[in-house]
């Protein structure tokens, strides 16, 4: 069986060898098809690792969020709930006790609010975590001064506010005021703090007496290692049920892995919408190389009659012309896949130079694996009706075909 299919298969590229510009046109649209598949799906995916990257980079993907859940949604509208159940420090306390060395553990509250500082009218927005505990972990790191907020007066910014001072030497921005909205505070200390995003940022002491129903209370647990995060979800969760049993439902648990499960996705659904459209014209292809077969058909009616009262069956004759789609089918892809990455290294110094980004290039096998079977399916399934026309000729109307 398979040494009749390594024989028409032979034949079929003894026929490409004598015709090498017909075989080349006869396979063009699959090149194409093929060459703008490898080029936008190893674009995509190179775009899904920056994504990753970056996800990974910006967002700590070792933390659990804790909230209370302020609204519902109801036929894809968010409704604000009136009345909704507070975290407390009874349960930042139980926290704290439960998960031991195993995850650091903060309550705040974030809003924003505008800084300026005495013999400057210009007002900068804020951001303004109100902590109840010590700064989160996170990726701070101390530049000046101290970590530690005695009292609501105060307060910890991040080194974006080093940029409003040019002049001045770190430490000695330290003890000097500023205005947070209407309450005046002290710099007590400085941290470098990436995930700002560029942003202000001034950590404070959280009250008893600051409004928590606007701006409800939230708990950022930072765990150790990355492979505890599921594990310490699912306990805070229990933990939950346990400190508050009549409204447990009222609260969300979350990690930031699920940032990178919806950003998976979104480039998933935009890989599936390029490939169905790009591979459009791999299906042009395939009617390409059905159209050149019909074409050769015609051309070599007589050879066909001739194999025929020679005694070759209808299995060999069709047989003979799918293994010429095949074969036509084999060297489009592989032209298109040498075509295709050609094309996208030209177009990544481009690439890299309008985004100013370290963007990268992934060639993944599997994906390349389903490009290539996809390729011979084409040819399989559009050389099939050539093949079958050229098996019900008979051997008389063949051999007297002019």
């Amino acid at each position: 069986m398979f040494s009749k299919w390594i024989a028409h298969i032979a034949v079929a590229f003894q026929t490409f060898r004598s015709n090498p510009l017909h075989t080349l046109l006869s396979t063009l649209g699959i090149v194409i098809g093929v060459a703008a598949l490898v080029a936008i799906l190893s674009l995509i995916d190179g775009l899904e690792q920056f994504g990753r990257q970056q996800l990974e980079r910006t967002t700590d993907l070792q933390g659990i969020q804790v909230m209370s859940k302020t609204d519902d949604r109801e036929n894809g509208v968010v409704i604000k709930r009136d009345e909704y159940p507070l975290l407390d420090e009874a349960f930042l306390e139980l926290l704290i006790h439960h998960l031991g060395d195993r995850a650091t553990v903060t309550m705040y509250q974030e809003k924003s609010n505008w800084i300026s500082w005495p013999q400057d009218t210009t007002r900068h927005a804020a951001l303004v975590y109100q902590l109840a505990g010590t700064i989160p972990a996170l990726d701070t790191g101390l530049i000046a001064g101290k970590l530690a907020l005695p009292d609501e007066k105060q307060v910890v910014v991040n080194n974006k506010l080093l940029a409003y001072f040019p002049e001045t030497r770190r430490d000695d921005l330290i003890g000097k005021k500023i205005f947070l909205g209407s309450d005046t505070c002290v710099i007590g200390g400085i941290v470098r703090y990436a995930r700002a995003r560029g942003g202000l940022l001034v950590f404070r002491k959280l009250l008893p007496s600051m409004d928590r129903h606007d701006f409800p209370p939230q708990i950022l647990i930072h765990v150790n290692t990355i492979e505890n995060v599921a594990v310490i979800q699912k306990q805070v969760e229990a933990l939950i049920r346990e400190h508050y049993p009549d409204n447990s439902g009222d609260f969300v648990v979350l990690n930031n892995t699920f940032r990178v499960d919806q950003a998976t996705q979104g480039i998933l659904l935009f890989k599936l919408i390029m490939a169905f459209i790009t591979g459009i014209s791999v299906l042009v292809g395939g009617i390409g190389i059905m159209n050149v077969l019909l074409m050769s058909i015609t051309e070599r009616t007589r050879e066909i009659g001739i194999r025929k009262a020679l005694g070759a069956r209808k299995r060999d004759i069709s047989n003979q012309f799918l293994a010429e789609a095949v074969g036509l089918s084999l060297i489009g892809s592989l032209l298109g896949m040498i075509l295709g990455m050609l094309m996208v290294q030209i177009a990544l110094p481009l690439i890299k130079k309008v985004i100013k980004a370290p963007f990268g290039i992934v060639y993944n096998p599997s994906t390349l694996l389903i490009i290539f079977i996809l390729a011979l399916l084409i040819g399989i399934i559009f050389g099939t009706y050539p093949a079958l026309r050229a098996a019900r000729l008979t051997p008389v109307d063949a051999i007297r075909h002019e």
